[in-house]
């Protein structure tokens, strides 16, 4: 099944009266606004975790025309997610806030569309 096509389908029964549209609107802020805040409260938090650096130098690579880094076999990791951090830091400024800040947002999201994917299940 297509993604679209299950976002169609998802959306189509999920919604299908005015008082169960409300309350899934409702469930749905109630989830993503916890979501964000329990992904936020640290994150301008000065401790710094081995992967994040690595993500953030491959990202800003990137960005000057230079993909990749050397390791002991070949590097399989899609590039979008270090593009978006290298992206944000650029923008916005060098800070571990802006650096984890898109983790937090797809994170955020994933709570999200779980909930819409549980729904369709049941």
């Amino acid at each position: 099944m297509r993604l679209e096509t299950f976002f169609k389908k998802c959306i189509e029964k999920n919604f299908s009266s005015k008082k169960e549209k409300v309350f899934d609107i409702l469930v749905v802020l109630i989830i993503g606004t916890i979501a964000l805040i329990l992904r936020v409260i640290n994150l301008a938090y000065p401790r710094w975790y081995p992967d994040e650096g690595t993500n953030l130098q491959l990202g800003l690579n990137m960005l000057h025309g230079q993909y990749g880094y050397s390791t002991w076999g070949p590097n399989f990791f899609p590039p979008f997610y270090d593009f978006l951090i290298g992206s944000m830091v650029t923008l916005f400024g060098n800070s571990y806030f802006i650096a984890r800040l898109p983790s937090a947002v797809l994170g955020t999201i994933s709570c999200v569309l779980l909930f819409f994917y549980h729904k369709e299940i049941l």
